[in-house]
């Protein structure tokens, strides 16, 4: 991967989209203003229930660079993610979803890395972390050289999945997510570990991305699936595996085994109805979210009320 980088090298951006009226604008803007001109924008509505395809199309109407291929039924993030790669004709592919935004610079910047670092497979930045209003929380400091953010995982993950810029060749060799994540979540985690492994990833110091996030909404996501609030753990097993090994249960095709590994991680979730939202609640409340955790274990409390600890520990949130 040292072949010379065109001045004019197609970039393709990925943006799934789902119920995001509120946001699309903004992201939609954010492509549109960057200052690397040459881009293709592929969206995909996944069967909103707002008005999120009716903006989009508008956006294209007027814009040929953005390329629609909407989803008649719900197929979720990961499933419409894939399809939007396959379709990528880029050199270079990038992501964004349809409730952040980009630095105006963001595509310039990371081309320009590429054309600095020839070998590497993939190039990150720095984010914002904002509330869904967009006001800014806080701005990452991500490990930069790809030694360090290689060595970091699986306990640390120096990069946003839908921050990251890679070379076509990447997503040849690795391929897409792993259905085995389909609608729970983590799947960049593993895709970017096997991305690092092989090709090398690295970070510019600037923050590019801006990652909008609503806490209320990811904790009551969270409490809906016991794989959800575990697919971080899934993600981190399969790393282990590989590092110990050289493969892991997704790549052997071994479907089977890791669909029995979900199985006796979810089973206790199963079992006892308040201990998805009581680890939720921890959670929260020590990230300093402390009205939503009291919510959260009030609730743990509420589906075991004979379990006297979760009615002790919702008292000392109270209290605390």
């Amino acid at each position: 991967m040292t072949d010379k980088i065109s001045e004019k090298a197609l970039v393709s951006i990925i943006m799934p989209a789902y119920n995001c009226q509120k946001f699309i604008t903004q992201a939609l803007d954010s492509i549109l203003a960057q200052t690397y001109p040459h881009w293709e924008l592929l969206i995909a509505d996944d069967a909103s229930k707002d008005a999120t395809r009716a903006i989009i199309d508008k956006y294209a109407n007027k814009e040929p660079r953005i390329k629609l291929f909407h989803n008649n039924e719900n197929l979720g993030y990961l499933k419409t993610w894939n399809k939007l790669l396959d379709q990528a004709k880029g050199a270079f592919i990038t992501f964004q979803d349809a409730d952040d935004w980009s630095h105006p610079r963001r595509l310039e910047i990371l081309l320009e890395a590429f054309k600095k670092n020839p070998g590497l497979g993939a190039i990150g930045s720095n984010y914002a972390k904002t509330d869904e209003k967009g006001q800014i929380l806080f701005e990452s400091r991500l490990a930069l050289r790809p030694e360090e953010i290689f060595s970091r995982m699986p306990e640390h993950f120096d990069f946003v999945g839908s921050g990251l810029m890679v070379r076509r060749e990447v997503v040849k060799a690795v391929g897409g997510y792993h259905e085995f994540f389909d609608r729970l979540g983590s799947e960049d985690l593993y895709w970017g570990y096997r991305i690092a492994e092989k090709f090398g990833i690295a970070n510019v110091p600037d923050v590019l991305y801006y990652y909008r996030t609503n806490m209320r909404s990811v904790a009551l996501t969270l409490t809906t699936s016991p794989g959800k609030w575990l697919s971080l753990e899934y993600a981190r097993f399969f790393i282990l595996q590989r590092r110990r090994t050289g493969t892991d249960f997704l790549e052997a095709g071994q479907i089977e085994e890791a669909q029995q590994l979900r199985q006796a991680w979810e089973a206790p979730f199963k079992a006892d109805p308040g201990l998805l939202f009581e680890k939720v609640a921890a959670r929260r409340f020590y990230e300093g979210y402390k009205r939503l955790g009291r919510i959260l274990q009030f609730k743990a409390w509420l589906k075991t009320p004979w379990k006297l600890k979760r009615l002790r520990d919702w008292l000392y949130y109270l209290r605390t």
